[in-house]
């Protein structure tokens, strides 16, 4: 949408989105826009993009404070039997403190999301809720 036509959806497909963020963090995007039937946009203009996709894959999420590195580096601590393991992880997009776990992680395994400085491999645990 764009405050010029507001209530006006427009529909295209991305061509580039910028790796790095301005001071506002925001993201320089272009979008090649399907504007066949009006031409009531033109080249520059500044327009609100919605890049939620509609789908029914399940996917799995962790709070972004259980991550013990990098998104890049990612792993987590799990917990087994009263003991933590780290596993590495492969994590996909963020969206409001969540990051989304391609894979090293099944559905249901406990992950520590605070205290992971104080842990290490086979160190015990219980868990408090």
């Amino acid at each position: 949408t764009t405050d010029v036509y507001p209530g006006q959806v427009f529909n295209g497909r991305i061509s580039f989105i910028s790796p790095q963020a301005d001071e506002t963090h925001n993201y320089s995007v272009e979008i090649l826009a399907t504007n066949n039937e009006r031409t009531l946009l033109r080249s520059g203009t500044f327009v609100y993009a919605d890049f939620s996709r509609k789908t029914k894959q399940n996917i799995l999420l962790i709070p972004r404070e259980a991550l013990t590195q990098s998104i890049k580096d990612a792993s987590v601590y799990v917990v087994e039997n009263n003991a933590v393991r780290q596993k590495p992880i492969k994590t996909g997009i963020e969206m409001n403190g969540m990051i989304q776990v391609i894979n090293g992680l099944k559905a249901g395994e406990v992950v520590v999301t605070s205290g992971q400085i104080n842990l290490k491999d086979g160190s015990q645990v219980s868990i408090s809720k």
